[in-house]
């Protein structure tokens, strides 16, 4: 299974998911003009999965799983979900 990699930073506004780069574990803004900006955003990576809309669950998104709302979370290995509570 080729698993595809795509991430996306969410800058207080919108989420972005094709105007910026990350290089040496540093996010930045993708400008034509006048270089580049520091975003200080955390990156959330796609998981591979689609909801029941077809929208992408990426790394940090909320999700209604069997009735109980869950965080979706990388856990050093793979994505899992933890139960909503405990990260409020």
């Amino acid at each position: 299974m080729n698993r595809q990699l795509k991430f996306r930073v969410w800058d207080n506004n919108r989420f972005r998911h094709d105007d910026f780069f990350i290089q040496g574990g540093i996010v930045y803004e993708n400008r034509e003009f006048g270089g580049t900006k520091v975003l200080n955003v955390p990156v959330q990576q796609y998981t591979d999965f689609l909801d029941k809309n077809n929208c992408e669950i990426y790394e940090g998104d909320i999700i209604n799983r069997a009735g109980f709302w869950r965080l979706v979370e990388h856990n050093g290995i793979n994505f899992t979900t933890i139960d909503r509570k405990s990260v409020v």
